[in-house]
C-alpha cells in the first residue's frame, strides 16, 4: 500500500508542481505561450492516451514489472525535462514522462487490486485517492520551495530520489497477474494519441496562426480525420482498445462528458492563476503555492464528502449541485483587476475548490454504476482517462481564450507607443506567456492590465464550461445510477 500509494503521490505531485515553475521556465528557456501550454498538455495528453493500453501492458507482462519499470522510467524522465536546454527537448520529455505515469498508475492499482482482496481493497483504494489527492496540495508548496531556493529545474530533479525509493520498496511488492495472450491493439493506441495531439495542437496554435489559418484548418482537419478512423477501427476490430458499445448507456456518457467539463473548466483555469500570481501580483514562486491553497484544500476535504451525499440525494443532484457551485466561485474571477488582492480572492477559491470536489466521487460512481460489473474495469479505466483529457483541452482552449484577450488589450498601449508589428507580435506572444518583465519599452502597468484582462476571459470561460457540466448532469444523470449497491450491474435498457 505504501510503496504503491507513493508512486500515485509522486506522479500527482508532478502535475501541479509545473504551474508554479512555468514562468521561472518560461523566462529561462524564453519559451511562448504554445510552448508552455504544451509544458502542460504533452504531459496529460499521453498520460490520459495510453492509460489503457498501460492496464493491458501490465495484464500481459506482470504488474509489478511494469510498476517497477514506469517508476523507473519516471525518474529518468524527469532527469531529461531537468537538464534541458531548449523548450523541443523538454516537451519531449514531458510527453514521455505522462507516458511513464499511465504505466506505473495502472500497474500500481493492479497491484492493489490484486493484494486487497474484499472489504479491504475499498480502503486501500480509499487510500490510495486520498495520497493522490493530497499530492495535488503538496506540489505547489513543494514547487515554490524547490524554484524559490534551488531554481526551477530541481522541481523536476527531487523526482529521482523518490522515484529510486519507490523502486527499492517494489521488492516486496507479489508478481502480479499475467495474461501473455491477451491482445494488444496498436492501430487503435496510434490513431487515437495521434488524432488527440493534432487536435490539441489546432487549438493551442490557433492564437499565432488564426483559426482560419493553413497550420491550424490543416491539424484540425487531421486530427478530426484520425479520430474518426480510430472509431472506424475500434467498431471493426476484434480486440478493440476501447469497447465504443459502454457509450450507449446515457448515464455512463453523460458522465463522462460530465467529469470532461468540469475538470476543464477547474484545471484550465489554475495555470494561468498561478502564473497570474507571480508575474502581475509579483508573489514569489512558494507565495503562489501558498496562494493555490483555497482551491486544493477545499477540494480534498469535500472529495470524500460526495460519495456520503449520495446517501440523502441522487447522482444528478449532487453532480450539477457541485457544477453550480463551482460556477459561482468562479464568477469573482472575472471581476479581477491588476490591484486585486488575495484576501479578496480567498473566499471565492474556497468556494471553487469545494464544488470541484464534490463533483469526483459521484460522477464516477454514475460511470461505474451504469454498466454491467464484468465489464467495470474497462469502464473505469476509460473514466480515469478523461480526467487527464479534460485538462489538455481546458489549458489549450483557455490558453486561446487569454492570447485572445491580451492582443485586444494591447492594440491601444502597443499603438502609443508607435511600437511596430513584428516587435508587436513578439510582444503580445511575452506577455501572453507571462513573460512581462521581459518586454522593455512599453508600460509595465499596461502589461500587467492586458494579461489581467485576458484572465478575466479565461474566467468566464471556465465559468461557462462548470454550467454545461451542471446542465449535462442534470439531464444525463436523473436515474441516479450510483445509488445500486456496489457490484450491482445496471439495467440493460438501450
Amino acid at each position: 500500500m505504501i510503496v504503491v500509494a507513493a508512486a500515485a503521490g509522486i506522479s500527482g505531485i508532478d502535475t501541479t508542481i509545473v504551474n508554479v515553475a512555468l514562468p521561472h521556465i518560461g523566462t529561462d528557456l524564453t519559451i511562448s505561450l504554445a510552448g508552455l501550454q504544451w509544458v502542460v498538455d504533452a504531459y496529460s495528453l499521453l498520460y490520459g492516451a495510453f492509460l489503457l493500453t498501460a492496464g493491458v501492458l501490465a495484464d500481459r507482462w506482470g504488474h509489478r514489472r511494469m510498476f517497477v519499470l514506469g517508476v523507473l522510467a519516471f525518474a529518468l524522465t524527469s532527469t531529461v525535462i531537468a537538464v534541458s536546454q531548449g523548450s523541443e527537448v523538454l516537451i519531449v520529455a514531458r510527453a514521455a514522462q505522462g507516458i511513464s505515469a499511465a504505466v506505473l498508475t495502472s500497474a500500481g492499482l493492479a497491484q492493489l487490486t490484486a493484494g486487497f482482496p474484499g472489504r479491504a481493497r475499498a480502503r486501500a483504494l480509499g487510500l490510495y485517492t486520498t495520497v493522490a489527492s493530497l499530492s495535488f496540495v503538496v506540489g505547489p508548496l513543494l514547487g515554490g520551495v524547490l524554484v524559490d531556493s534551488a531554481g526551477w529545474r530541481w522541481a523536476f530533479l527531487i523526482n529521482l530520489p523518490l522515484c529510486l525509493a519507490v523502486v527499492a520498496g517494489s521488492r516486496g511488492l507479489p508478481g502480479g497477474h499475467r495474461s501473455a495472450d491477451r491482445p494488444l491493439d496498436p492501430a487503435g493506441l496510434l490513431l487515437s494519441a495521434a488524432g488527440l495531439i493534432a487536435v490539441t495542437y489546432a487549438v493551442i496554435a490557433a492564437p499565432e496562426h488564426g483559426w482560419t489559418g493553413t497550420t491550424t484548418l490543416g491539424c484540425l482537419v487531421v486530427g478530426i480525420l484520425l479520430l474518426a478512423l480510430f472509431v472506424v477501427a475500434e467498431r471493426r476490430g476484434r480486440h478493440p482498445l476501447l469497447d465504443l458499445s459502454l457509450l450507449r448507456a446515457p448515464a455512463y456518457s453523460g458522465a463522462l462528458l460530465t467529469l470532461f467539463t468540469v475538470v476543464a473548466s477547474f484545471f484550465g483555469l489554475m495555470m494561468f492563476l498561478a502564473i497570474w500570481f507571480q508575474q502581475v501580483r509579483g508573489y514569489s514562486a512558494l507565495q503562489a503555492g501558498a496562494a493555490l491553497l483555497p482551491i486544493i484544500l477545499p477540494f480534498m476535504v469535500t472529495a470524500p464528502m460526495g460519495a456520503k451525499l449520495l446517501k440523502k440525494f441522487s447522482t444528478a443532484t449532487v453532480t450539477a449541485v457541485g457544477s453550480a457551485v463551482t460556477a459561482v466561485g468562479l464568477l469573482p474571477l472575472t471581476m479581477l483587476d491588476t490591484d486585486s488582492g488575495w484576501l479578496l480572492l480567498a473566499p471565492a477559491l474556497v468556494v471553487l475548490g469545494a464544488g470541484g470536489g464534490v463533483v469526483q466521487a459521484p460522477v464516477m460512481a454514475a460511470a461505474l454504476g451504469a454498466v454491467p460489473v464484468e465489464r467495470a474495469g474497462l469502464a473505469s479505466g476509460l473514466a480515469n482517462s478523461v480526467r487527464p483529457l479534460g485538462i489538455v483541452v481546458g489549458v489549450a482552449a483557455l490558453g486561446t481564450v487569454l492570447a485572445t484577450q491580451v492582443r485586444s488589450a494591447l492594440e491601444g498601449p502597443l499603438s502609443a507607443a508607435h511600437v511596430g508589428t513584428d516587435r508587436a507580435e513578439g510582444i503580445i506572444h511575452a506577455v501572453s506567456a507571462g513573460r512581462l518583465e521581459t518586454v522593455p519599452g512599453v508600460s509595465f502597468r499596461a502589461l500587467q492590465d492586458a494579461f489581467t484582462h485576458g484572465l478575466t476571459a479565461v474566467a468566464w470561460g471556465s465559468v461557462a464550461l462548470a454550467v454545461c457540466s451542471a446542465v449535462i448532469a442534470a439531464c444525463t444523470l436523473r436515474t441516479g445510477p450510483a445509488a445500486r449497491p456496489a457490484g450491482a450491474a445496471a439495467p440493460q435498457k438501450g
